[in-house]
């Protein structure tokens, strides 16, 4: 009878076990995820800049929403970009590969690790009152405060939008590689499509509020347009065109070899896929084209774009704003 009781005794024990094993779902990942499976993983950025010595974090996001689990994390050089739980340290000047993985699943982001206090010795950072368009989010922290309408697109109030003919596209975007115009990361690069003529343009909706460039025409001669170009095409010409609800086709700046619509080239550049920049007085739009600012727009165009008609061309711009430069 004894070792009736024993048996029995083991029996419960291992009934006990098993109950405490049947409370996890065949169907848990263990990631925490309620018998769901995760289906991937991204990260809120896919290129970061960071200094030397300095951190940036990176978040990693499972998908389905709600989806929990333990995320690995490694660089491709850790002697250039160490991460350690989504922050990321640049360690020195070099490119890395941060990865996140869950499972089979890896999202990656690409850090470029700058010179330890670098800032760009370009002056057109050390103005102030910019009206901006096209600005990398590092460079547009060094002049955080001195920003005063930001029109860069965040698909929310603000647009970059692809102009049409037909139906088509005349505009797609591509991915950049390598630095811009300040050895950071990013620009606006456009490809021309099998179209008659390109565009593409920046534009604000009602809920961005009211565009105020009165104070550039008021001190016309304080403010300059500054762009960067680039390009290994020998026959692109590239055209800048700034909207006033006074003046239905705007203001244009050619830069290239060839007039637009009437419109003399104000300077070209050498096509050595190079940037290049330029610092355009807005009175010579006041003055050659008559642009007046003399009100206030909302649900307006901004600033246009125009690349050509010929398929393939690609349109390559960075840097672009409105502002008081030093003196």
């Amino acid at each position: 009878m004894k070792a009736r009781k024993i048996f029995f005794l083991m029996m419960s024990l291992v009934a006990i076990s098993l109950s405490f094993v049947s409370c996890g779902s065949d169907d848990d990942d263990g990631g925490g995820n309620g018998g769901g499976s995760v289906t991937g993983i991204s990260l809120n950025k896919t290129t970061l800049s960071v200094e030397e010595v300095a951190s940036e974090t990176l978040v990693a996001t499972l998908t389905p929403a709600g989806s929990t689990g333990k995320i690995e994390w490694s660089s491709s050089a850790p002697s250039i970009a160490s991460v350690n739980n989504g922050v990321v340290t640049g360690i020195k000047q070099g490119t890395a590969t941060i990865a996140a993985t869950y499972g089979s699943f890896t999202a990656t982001c690409t850090v470029t690790v700058t010179q330890r206090g670098s800032i760009s010795k370009d002056p057109s950072l050390d103005g102030s009152d910019y009206f901006v368009m096209i600005l990398d989010d590092v460079s547009a922290t060094k002049i955080e405060g001195k920003i005063a309408q930001d029109f860069r697109p965040d698909d929310v109030n603000k647009y970059l939008y692809y102009w049409d003919q037909e139906g088509a596209l005349t505009f797609e975007p591509y991915s950049s590689t390598g630095v811009n115009f300040y050895e950071e990361l990013g620009w606006t690069a456009m490809k021309v499509t099998n179209v008659g003529w390109s565009g593409a343009g920046f534009f604000v909706g009602p809920g961005f509020g009211e565009i105020d460039l009165t104070r550039v025409t008021k001190n016309i001669d304080d403010y300059y347009l500054h762009v960067a170009v680039k390009s290994a095409q020998t026959f692109s010409t590239y055209t800048f065109v700034l909207y006033d609800k006074k003046k239905s086709n705007g203001a244009k700046l050619v830069l290239g070899k060839d007039a637009v619509d009437g419109i003399a080239p104000y300077a070209d550049f050498p096509r050595d896929n190079e940037w290049h920049a330029f610092d355009v007085p807005m009175s010579y739009f006041q003055n050659s084209q008559g642009l007046y600012y003399r009100e206030p727009m909302t649900d307006e165009n901004v600033l246009a774009i125009l690349g050509g008609g010929v398929a393939g061309t690609t349109v390559e711009v960075d840097a672009l704003f409105i502002y008081k430069p030093k003196k």
